[in-house]
């Protein structure tokens, strides 16, 4: 492939991850507002009706003569294009769950379901769904690198989604997937 080309698919198919934070790599990474998570670009390649990913270097973009400032801008832009809030309750109803039909918990994620808790880093999406509802703070419940779970804020419930979220991780999710064992507090309004 030439260099336009890759620029070219560089450019539509580079994303922001997010990851727990870790040291010693050198793919291209930032903090987060929540502690012991971090964000990181990665290049998603499709694959018949899959993905694979490829955490980007800085030596990659110098190779394209891209910067990070505008990798971090794409990945941005192609991240939050593709972003979206989902009613938990919704998904267990056409499941034939009705008893969670009217329950307040959304998942934050992307439309391929993929790779999706950086979902969260979608401020405008968060401040609609917020004017929308009425609430201006969210737990946040890091499910796992695909996808984040919000619930509206009512009173000081931390340490007892802290717990669920630390119970679901042991039992449920990959470790390669998990976040963090806590939950966060988010304003988005």
């Amino acid at each position: 492939m030439n260099k336009e080309i890759d620029e070219a698919f560089l450019k539509e198919n580079i994303f922001i991850g997010l990851r727990r934070a870790c040291a010693g790599d050198d793919i291209l990474k930032r903090f987060t507002m929540f502690n012991g998570i971090e964000q990181y670009i990665y290049i998603r390649i499709p694959h018949n009706d899959l993905f694979c990913k490829i955490g980007v270097r800085e030596s990659m973009l110098d190779n394209m003569q891209l910067s990070s400032k505008t990798a971090w801008e794409v990945a941005l832009k192609n991240t939050e294009s593709e972003s979206c809030i989902i009613n938990v309750g919704d998904i267990l109803l056409k499941w034939g769950v009705p008893a969670y039909g009217s329950m307040e918990l959304y998942a934050v994620t992307n439309n391929e379901k993929y790779m999706g808790a950086s979902a969260i880093l979608n401020s405008k999406m968060l401040k609609d769904f917020g004017v929308r509802k009425n609430i201006s703070k969210v737990y946040v419940l890091p499910s796992s690198v695909h996808e984040m779970l919000i619930y509206p804020y009512s009173g000081d419930r931390i340490k007892t989604f802290s717990d669920m979220v630390k119970s679901v991780n042991k039992d449920y999710v990959d470790d390669d997937d998990r976040l963090t064992d806590r939950a966060y507090i988010m304003n988005i309004v």
